[in-house]
């Protein structure tokens, strides 16, 4: 099988696509971390990176259920 350009794209956007937990992976998200940034560490080690981004993902969505909800229809 020739790996072609378009192949690995779409081969990527479907594992970043995908709901099983073995194949997802936040592709988008790894690749647009900030190089030269003196208060975030680039983590370049993908199976590092998924724990870090899966720690802060559910710090997020703790602060979301947290914080006070401003509109009392929702």
């Amino acid at each position: 099988m020739d790996w072609t350009p378009e192949l690995l794209t779409h081969r990527i956007v479907m594992i970043s696509k995908s709901k099983s937990h073995q194949n997802w992976f936040p592709v988008w998200q790894y690749l647009n971390q900030p190089l030269f940034h003196s208060e975030i560490k680039l983590v370049l080690n993908p199976t590092q990176f998924l724990k870090h981004y899966r720690v802060e993902h559910l710090n997020r969505c703790w602060m979301r259920q947290c914080l006070p909800n401003p509109d009392p229809q929702r």
